[in-house]
């Protein structure tokens, strides 16, 4: 890769990296959350591996954001949102300390973002929402929509507030 292309990669690359950050800030605010990854000594979070923490911590469920870019997937299809080691951890953590778990996906178009199935499974105990970051509407993810393909539903900031014991 030449200078030229390398820096064009790295632009874009600080460019999503801002556009994230900014993104997961407002959905924690919108929470009424503090952010968990700002400061040098982040609020308490309940245990997990020891390697990971939540974005947010309220007094019914930890958060993690994740920001996906508007369009679809380069390769097809909606961005998936996977239910990652990261994002296990967590869910056993809060488990361990009688909390709930919550993803929030963030950009502007719902459409192009969904989580996937094992991550949306009710079993699994994560409540997957999506907010739009132009407009600050929320969404909730509901495995049975469409005949059990699932699908976003309207919800509001006061109902995940409250869902996630946000202040």
């Amino acid at each position: 890769m030449g200078p030229t292309a390398w820096q064009g990669a790295n632009d874009r690359m600080r460019a999503n990296s801002a556009r994230g950050r900014a993104d997961e800030a407002a959905a924690l605010r919108s929470m009424g959350l503090d952010n968990n990854n700002e400061g040098t000594n982040p609020t308490t979070y309940p245990a997990s591996d020891g390697e990971t923490r939540p974005d947010g911590v309220g007094s019914r469920a930890v958060v993690d954001v994740k920001s996906v870019p508007d369009g679809p997937d380069p390769a097809g299809g909606p961005r998936v949102i996977y239910d990652t080691d990261q994002l296990s951890s967590q869910r056993t953590g809060a488990a361990g300390d009688d909390l709930g778990h919550a993803v929030v996906i963030t950009n502007g178009d719902k459409d192009n973002c969904r989580p996937s199935g094992p991550l949306a499974d009710p079993e699994n105990g994560s409540t997957v929402y999506h907010r739009d970051s132009t407009t600050g509407r929320w969404s909730e993810w509901n495995p049975s929509a469409n005949g059990g393909a699932g699908g976003w539903e309207p919800t509001t900031q006061a109902a995940v507030r409250g869902a996630v014991g946000g202040s």
